[in-house]
């Protein structure tokens, strides 16, 4: 969280709670990853002997009691598809989209 940006630097605190100054000469290019929400993805392996669609619809109905019960999903997470086939499993790809901030923790 930035502080305070004054003439010779800026005080930003960390996600861990330090008070850090930057000298602004020596700052380039910053990337605010916290202003809006993001976005989880994650790869569910599968046993290429399950029915993918059964397990599709087992998991939309896990992601729905998910979102109820841990704060920071801001919609339900989505089976996007599937992201690799390999020798005995099938990667599914799920996407969540999260509030600002909570990628780091």
């Amino acid at each position: 969280t930035v502080k305070s940006i004054g003439l010779r630097s800026t005080r930003i605190n960390t996600i861990s709670g330090e008070l850090t100054i930057l000298p602004n000469s020596s700052m380039g290019e910053i990337t605010n990853y916290s202003i809006t929400n993001g976005t989880a993805i994650v790869k569910i392996p599968v046993s290429v002997d399950e029915n993918i669609d059964n397990v599709e619809k087992k998991l939309n109905k896990l992601f729905t009691s998910l979102r109820s019960k841990y704060y920071l999903f801001v919609s339900d997470p989505v089976v996007i598809g599937i992201d690799a086939f390999e020798d005995t499993r099938v990667i599914l790809r799920v996407s969540a989209e999260t509030i600002p901030g909570e990628g780091f923790s």
